[in-house]
C-alpha cells in the first residue's frame, strides 16, 4: 500500500517538474513594431499672378509701344487703328514749336509747360471702308494723381496734324499719319495720355522718360 501510494506521489511530482520546466522555455515574443510613413501633402504651386494687359490705366504703353484701338462693334468710331507714341516734346522746345506755329497759340503760363506727343496711326479697318477723322480732342492727358487736365487748348501751325485717313485695303491714302495730341500741364507732373477716354476700348499711353 505505502509503495502505491509512494509511486503516485512520484507521478504527480514529475508531472509538476515537466510543467515548470516547459513553462520556463517558453519566450514572450513582443509584436512587430509598427513605424508609421507619414505621407506629405503635395505642394500646391503658388500661383503667379496674370500679366497686366498694356494700355490700361494701371499699366499703360511705354513709348514706342503700340496698341490696338478696336472700335468695329461700337456705336461710334466703327475702325480698328494701330497707334504708337513716337516722340514726347516738354519744356522749352515744346513751347518754341508751339510759338513759332502760330504766334496766337497761347504761351504755357508759369508753372506750367507743353507736352506735344507726335502719334503714328495706321488705320487696320473701318465699315465701309469710310475715311476716319482725328484729332488732337481724341486724346485727353491725366496727372501722375488721376486727375484729367480740363482747359480746352488750340494749338495751330505744328508740322504735323491728323488729316482724314483711310483703311489699307480701300486704295485712298494715306493709310498711315502722324499728328500731335497736346496739352498745357504741370511743369513738374508726369502725366499720362488716353485715346477715346469715353470708349470701353480706351487706350491709355505712358509719357515718362522722354
Amino acid at each position: 500500500m505505502r509503495v502505491k501510494l509512494f509511486c503516485i506521489l512520484l507521478a504527480v511530482f514529475c508531472v509538476l517538474a515537466l510543467a515548470a520546466c516547459s513553462s520556463d522555455s517558453i519566450i514572450p515574443t513582443e509584436p512587430p513594431s509598427i513605424t508609421a510613413t507619414a505621407t506629405q501633402a503635395p505642394e500646391t504651386p503658388t500661383p503667379t499672378p496674370a500679366a497686366l494687359a498694356v494700355g490700361t490705366r494701371k499699366n499703360p504703353a511705354i513709348n514706342s509701344e503700340a496698341l490696338i484701338y478696336d472700335g468695329m462693334a461700337a456705336l461710334y468710331d466703327n475702325y480698328r487703328l494701330e497707334l504708337t507714341v513716337e516722340k514726347v516734346i516738354r519744356g522749352e522746345e515744346a513751347e518754341t514749336m508751339v510759338m513759332a506755329g502760330n504766334q496766337f497759340n497761347e504761351p504755357s503760363g508759369e508753372g506750367r509747360e507743353y507736352v506735344l506727343v507726335l502719334i503714328n496711326v495706321k488705320v487696320l479697318e473701318s465699315k465701309d471702308e469710310e475715311r476716319v477723322s482725328l484729332s488732337s480732342i481724341d486724346f485727353d492727358f491725366y496727372s501722375a494723381a488721376g486727375v484729367r487736365y480740363d482747359d480746352y487748348v488750340v494749338v495751330t501751325g505744328l508740322e504735323h496734324r491728323f488729316p482724314d485717313v483711310y483703311p489699307a485695303d480701300s486704295g485712298q491714302p494715306p493709310a498711315e499719319i502722324k499728328g500731335y495730341a497736346y496739352q498745357i500741364v504741370a511743369a513738374d507732373d508726369t502725366p499720362v495720355m488716353v485715346f477715346k477716354d469715353n470708349s470701353d476700348n480706351r487706350l491709355w499711353f505712358g509719357l515718362a522718360g522722354e
